[in-house]
């Protein structure tokens, strides 16, 4: 009897051991369902959470929009507009305006017609020297649409050029201006790149002009200069003038006040090398008939001309047939200085025969003809220093 309750407790036992572990089981598998439920319910909240700030958000745009069909368009309180909700004439511009943000759209649109190349300059300049030098000059002269600096970026720089980037239509045409413009002893040019192209007419009736009275509307409409910067584009013609036997160490500024001793220039061009900036000899410039000089008694002081030891030689560059000329042939006379501003025993041309402008202070006083090399007949009297035999100003002549 003993040993059957003794193996009946061992198969109790045997049997409670192996239900051990399938309650382990099965208490492992509620729990995992468990936590699957509570996930699932989480995530079916989430979403419907999320369906309902969408649909808030639909309706909120909804009324956002017929509220501006319904409303006019209106500067923001704080006067900086972003331009996307104004017309083109209703922007404010001026060299004290902030700037409106502009659509990246019409950024693109207009990309080509807002870069400039600029030509000639020194290949160790930096892009952020070329930049701040015309950023500086444009907003000292006040050629701005809007406050802040009008060049953007170098889009591309190379060996004695660069791309430039503007951030307006109307201020890439305003750095035109600057064409001629002395920067470290060099003449820069500044043009249209070879593929410029304009805005489009739909993007350019979304760019806001520049307000009438500012200085940018005066520049773009042909009636402001830049003063003391001379165009380094001389157009072939009938006023196209030929400078040759120029000192080599003269600097392109001091060659254009030679120049314009004799009256002011519409276009100014001297050749120069591109390594070390040294002129090359000869210059091509026109000169501006509108104040009544005329160009042939210009070319005539100025050929023979002593300069830093040469003799200038001038012409013009464009040959007129006898008809053109009205009769009076095809070239110019040629003066050879002499003690008294002519060639011995030579007449004085036609053209010098016009009485000069009187020099500074008024009145041509007492001296006569030939005395201290003065003569009204004779133009280059004008200059200062002048000396019988030829011009050397102070400032011209080599050290």
């Amino acid at each position: 009897g003993e040993g059957g309750r003794e193996g009946g407790e061992g198969g109790r036992s045997r049997r409670d051991g192996d239900d051990r572990p399938r309650e382990r089981r099965d208490r492992s598998r509620e729990r995992d369902r468990r936590d699957r439920d509570r996930d699932r319910r989480e995530r079916r909240s989430r979403s419907r959470d999320r369906d309902r700030r969408d649909r808030d958000r639909r309706e909120r745009s909804r009324d956002r929009g017929r509220r501006h069909d319904e409303e006019e368009p209106r500067k923001r309180r704080s006067g900086f507009s972003s331009g996307w909700d104004l017309s083109s004439n209703q922007v404010q511009t001026g060299p004290d305006v902030a700037m409106p943000l502009i659509s990246p759209q019409l950024m693109q649109e207009t990309r080509l017609g807002r870069r400039v190349y600029v030509g000639n300059t020194p290949v160790e300049a930096s892009s952020d020297e070329i930049c701040g030098y015309l950023n500086d000059a444009m907003v000292k002269i006040g050629l701005q649409k809007w406050s802040g600096p009008p060049i953007l970026q170098v889009a591309h720089q190379g060996g004695g050029f660069a791309f430039l980037e503007l951030r307006d239509v109307h201020e890439a045409s305003a750095l035109l201006l600057f064409d001629g413009m002395d920067y470290r002893g060099r003449q820069l040019k500044v043009r249209r790149p070879t593929d410029y192209q304009p805005p489009p007419q739909k993007a350019l009736s979304l760019v806001h002009p520049p307000s009438p009275g500012t200085l940018l509307h005066s520049a773009l409409n042909g009636l402001t200069r830049i003063k003391g910067v001379v165009s380094s584009d001389v157009p072939d013609g009938p006023n196209k003038v030929f400078l040759g036997n120029v000192p080599n160490h003269l600097t392109n500024v001091e060659v254009r006040r030679i120049a314009e001793f004799f009256g002011p220039l519409k276009g100014f061009h001297l050749l120069t090398d591109a390594a070390d900036a040294r002129n090359k000899g000869c210059a091509f410039l026109e000169f501006d008939d509108t104040d009544g000089l005329s160009t042939d008694e210009a070319v005539a002081g100025l050929h023979g001309l002593e300069v830093g030891g040469r003799f200038l030689t001038c012409e013009r560059s464009y040959k007129h047939s006898e008809q053109e000329m009205g009769g009076r042939g095809r070239h110019i006379p040629q003066v050879a200085l002499g003690t008294s501003g002519y060639g011995s025993g030579t007449a004085a041309p036609p053209a010098l025969t016009m009485k000069p402008p009187p020099p500074p202070g008024g009145g041509y006083g007492a001296p006569s003809p030939g005395a201290g090399g003065f003569s009204p007949t004779n133009p280059m009297a004008r200059l200062p220093g002048f000396v019988a035999g030829g011009v050397v100003p102070a400032t011209m002549r080599p050290h």
